[in-house]
């Protein structure tokens, strides 16, 4: 994801305000704000780009159903979890999780993925698999935010 379409997608995140549509968690293992964008219009490119990252890593991977913005402010985090083999239908097979980070103004606030810290820059992909262990740790200072979505692999009917 180039840092133009970053910048374009905090910029419509700002313009308006969605508090009224994002999930809220406050749990024991998880306390953070969800903002589903593939519900709203405005943000249709990003499905888009996101193809367009996944067809660079397997010609098969699309983005899933949903896409989430995630919003961790100071205080948040989100516990230690797998996604396991959820979202699979008939038409889809999700086999991975993706997504970006869209900041880095934040202080604490790591991903964890199977226990070690992932460094990848703003806007930079990064996938694993939907049975590894990972979690977001405290952020102390700041506002964090990224996306978050399921892969699927859509191979033509008789591939192996």
């Amino acid at each position: 994801m180039e840092n133009s379409d970053v910048n374009k997608i905090l910029d419509l995140f700002f313009q308006k305000d969605y508090s009224e549509f994002y999930e809220y968690y406050n749990l024991d293992w998880k306390k953070n704000k969800w903002l589903r964008i593939s519900n709203f219009s405005e943000f249709n490119f990003v499905e888009e780009i996101i193809n367009k990252d996944l067809k660079k890593v397997n010609e098969f991977y699309e983005v899933g159903d949903f896409i989430t913005f995630l919003i961790y402010n100071e205080g948040d985090f989100f516990g230690n979890h797998v996604d396991g083999p959820s979202y699979s239908s008939n038409k889809s097979n999700t086999v991975l999780t993706g997504g970006y980070l869209l900041n880095t103004d934040f202080k604490g606030g790591d991903f964890i993925i199977e226990n070690k810290k992932l460094s990848t820059g703003i806007g930079e992909l990064f996938l694993f698999g939907r049975n590894d262990w990972h979690e977001v740790k405290e952020v102390t200072s700041g506002i964090r935010y990224s996306l978050h979505f399921a892969i699927n692999e859509n191979k033509p009917k008789g591939l192996i």
